[in-house]
């Protein structure tokens, strides 16, 4: 299977078994990069919820969206490789540093489908701005849905959502003090 079937079969399987109807993945989506202002001090930008890929803003393989009026709040985005090489790990860390200079909550990390494992020396040495690489060949294994993998990696997605919350109330929250943070590196055979 190609990286953009396994993409469309991830992103049905997920949506049709999360218990929270207000979270959405989407596929193909834009995110913006940058944000202008012009002479006016005025954003440089259309329509914010209309994000257009070559014009401030990238295209993502899935995101993970909480629903609202507009186009909904991105909490987190996939970026899907089958057996991601050196090159990819740069881009992907840089395509997280840019997006996170707008939407600083956000998640972002990248799903490997082709091996079962995640080359951790090489996304060790060469990542900086992911937050997680998981490997989900175990979930669509000989082209058939393995639901205990599946039921892990909703698990998986629903905790980096309440991360992505906390971190969106510390962004936002200006009333609540801060005298602590810790970012953790957990290893673990997820899938």
């Amino acid at each position: 299977m190609d990286e953009k079937s396994l993409v469309q079969k991830f992103v049905n399987v997920v949506n049709s078994r999360l218990v929270n109807t207000d979270i959405e993945l989407k596929e193909g989506e834009n995110l913006f990069y940058e944000l202008t202002v012009n002479r006016g001090l005025d954003l440089h930008v259309g329509r914010i919820e209309n994000q257009i890929r070559g014009k401030s803003a990238f295209q993502t393989d899935v995101i993970v969206f909480e629903k609202n009026e507009k186009k909904g709040f991105p909490l987190i985005v996939f970026e899907f490789k089958l057996n991601p090489s050196t090159h990819d790990i740069i881009v992907y860390s840089a395509k997280a540093r840019k997006h996170k200079q707008i939407y600083p909550w956000l998640r972002y990390g990248m799903l490997i489908c082709g091996i079962d494992e995640i080359p951790i020396r090489k996304f060790l040495k060469h990542n900086e701005f992911l937050d997680f690489c998981v490997s989900v060949k175990k979930m669509f294994d000989g082209g058939m849905i393995n639901e205990v993998e599946t039921d892990k990696i909703i698990g998986f997605i629903q905790s980096e959502i309440e991360i992505a919350k906390t971190l969106e109330s510390i962004c936002f929250d200006n009333h609540k003090k801060k005298c602590y943070y810790q970012n953790r590196i957990v290893f673990e055979d997820l899938l």
